[in-house]
């Protein structure tokens, strides 16, 4: 055969009987597989390699966002809240350290008589008591006194009064 001119009829028939032979298999095979009804499913190896080149649907990843948002939300107002407690707890305790150390400086002041004195950082006004249960204390020799006690670097409020005794 000339150049061009395609292929030999002989070769025709051939090609086509093997193309016609492998299309009935492929019907045969299919109508097996329809009658036990397979045909219309993939297999399940085919949908979960498609699954996995295909990534995530837009609804399965808002879905996955909200479940986040509601996990998330609670665990932070829980450290929040448990953060401002702790907050509260430490200026608790400042402020009793702070009045702990005024009224160690009140107790400390000797030999107790009425005026301002100061001690370490803390300025302590000292001032008689002088009411009716104190007549009969006087009598005995002995004499109520106020103390107030300030830290003028911090404010001028009182942080501490307390009374004292001492004798006359």
């Amino acid at each position: 055969m000339p150049a061009g001119q395609g292929t030999p009829r002989a070769e025709v028939p051939a090609r086509w009987a093997l193309v016609r032979r492998s299309a009935v298999a492929f019907r045969l095979r299919t109508r097996g597989a329809a009658a036990r009804g397979l045909a219309d499913r993939p297999r399940r190896d085919d949908r979960a390699m498609r699954r996995a080149r295909r990534g995530f649907t837009l609804v399965e990843v808002m879905a996955a966002f909200v479940v986040a948002v509601l996990v998330i939300l609670p665990v932070g107002a829980i450290v929040s809240s448990v953060s401002a407690s702790f907050a509260g707890v430490q200026r608790s305790m400042e402020r009793r350290a702070e009045l702990q150390l005024a009224i160690a400086a009140a107790m400390a002041l000797e030999p107790l008589r009425a005026g301002e004195f100061v001690i370490g950082e803390y300025e302590i006004e000292v001032r008689p008591r002088i009411d009716e249960g104190t007549r009969d204390l006087r009598r005995a020799g002995w004499e109520l006194y106020t103390l107030a006690v300030r830290r003028p670097s911090s404010s001028p409020a009182v942080l501490a009064v307390t009374v004292r005794s001492a004798p006359l």
